[in-house]
C-alpha cells in the first residue's frame, strides 16, 4: 500500500540506478507482508508494519539510503539494485524482530547466520 508515496519518493531520486532501487524496494517490501505500509514525502519514505517503524529510505546524491530503526546501517547507501539487495536482510531482520515482539515468535538468527533459506529468499525475490 502507499503507492502514491512510492511514486513521490521515486520521482525525487536523482539517478536511474536509484530509481531502480526504488522499484525493487517497493517490490520486496510489498511482498514481505500485506500489513507493510509506505508513507512520507519526496525525500524520505517510511515503511511501517502494523504501525511500527520497519525501514526508512532517504534520497541521496548518488542513490538511496536504507535505515532500519534500532540497527547500525552506516554502510547502507544503495547506488544500485545489487547494493540494495545486499542490505535488504536488515529490513527482514527488523520485520522478524517486530513479529517476535508481538507474538513471541522464534528467536532471530545470530549475526552472520541466514535469516531465510536460499529457497525462501528466491520465492520472495523471484
Amino acid at each position: 500500500s502507499g503507492q502514491g508515496a512510492w511514486d513521490r519518493f521515486s520521482g525525487s531520486v536523482r539517478t536511474p540506478g536509484a530509481r531502480a532501487v526504488c522499484a525493487r524496494a517497493a517490490e520486496l517490501f510489498g511482498k514481505l507482508d500485506p500489513d507493510v505500509t509506505a508513507g512520507g514525502g519526496e525525500s524520505r519514505l517510511h515503511m511501517d508494519w502494523r504501525g511500527r517503524g520497519l525501514a526508512i529510505l532517504s534520497a541521496t546524491r548518488t542513490g538511496v539510503r536504507l535505515d532500519i530503526p534500532g540497527q547500525e546501517t552506516s554502510d547502507a547507501d544503495c547506488a544500485d539494485v545489487t547494493s540494495f539487495e545486499e542490505h535488504f536482510d536488515l529490513g527482514l531482520r527488523r520485520y522478524l524482530e517486530l513479529n517476535r515482539a508481538l507474538d513471541g515468535g522464534p528467536e532471530l538468527p545470530r549475526p552472520g547466520e541466514e535469516i531465510v533459506s536460499g529457497a525462501e529468499m528466491e520465492a520472495l525475490t523471484g
